[in-house]
């Protein structure tokens, strides 16, 4: 899933690159006015009242483009300075188990909530079945996320999240027993605007975990999945 840091700063505008960019603006156009101030008293001077009166124009023209850039340099800078959201999603994941723990490829889904900018909560539930014993089987997946984003593409942002957690394995095949185990998992993909609040993405799910279930011994499995998911954030 893409948590936090997907959601977390994809949709706003990079503040430092933009601060800058209004804070260089304000500069030049004080700086014209400036230049016309002198302008205008030369031209008053030498007796040139409507050159004055044209200088005076772009003046009014430059006092205008001032106070919006000041308005939108506070707005952003108001932005910045407000507290973290908060978000949620859901997701469809399609996984294909490590070989080792004989289950069968499914869909499953998972829900998060993400306390923005960096750290997500998740649960992760799989209905599939146990091949090695013939009969249903349950993998559940409870993880912490901590994220980190790159730079919007227009409404398109791109990201890598790292996840960390407890993996659960359950099977209703006789004599099969359960297993808990850690897993690590990341999660590149992509986040794509859809309005205000709400965001689509797609990415692949990548997981390093540790178990024992349908085999003899406690061994490193890796499992792949691909995902889809909305999330809202506010």
């Amino acid at each position: 899933m893409l948590i936090a840091a997907l959601l977390a700063m994809p949709w706003e505008v990079d503040f430092q690159d933009d601060a800058k960019t209004l804070e260089r603006r304000i500069g030049e156009l004080e700086k014209k006015r400036k230049d016309l101030d002198r302008q205008i008293e030369e031209a008053l001077e030498k007796g040139k009242g409507d050159e004055a009166v044209e200088r005076r124009n772009e003046q009014k023209k430059i006092d205008q483009e001032l106070g919006e850039t000041h308005k939108k340099l506070a707005e952003l800078r108001k932005k910045d300075a407000s507290p973290p959201g908060f978000g949620w999603g859901v997701q469809a994941i399609l996984t294909h188990w490590d070989n080792d723990l004989d289950l069968s490829d499914r869909v499953g889904w998972s829900a998060y909530v993400s306390f923005i900018p960096a750290l997500t909560f998740e649960y992760s539930r799989w209905e599939t079945e146990d091949e090695d014993g013939d009969d249903d089987a349950l993998v559940q997946v409870y993880r912490l996320g901590f994220g980190a984003t790159g730079s919007p593409l227009t409404d398109l942002t791109l990201g890598v999240v790292g996840l960390v957690g407890l993996v659960r394995f359950n099977s209703d095949a006789p004599g099969t027993d359960g297993d808990t185990g850690p897993i690590f998992s990341l999660h590149p993909g992509a986040v794509w605007k859809m309005g205000e609040h709400l965001s689509f993405s797609a990415g692949f799910l990548i997981d390093i975990l540790r178990t024992d279930f349908n085999q003899e011994h406690t061994h490193t499995n890796h499992n792949v999945s691909l995902t889809v998911g909305l999330h809202v954030r506010w």
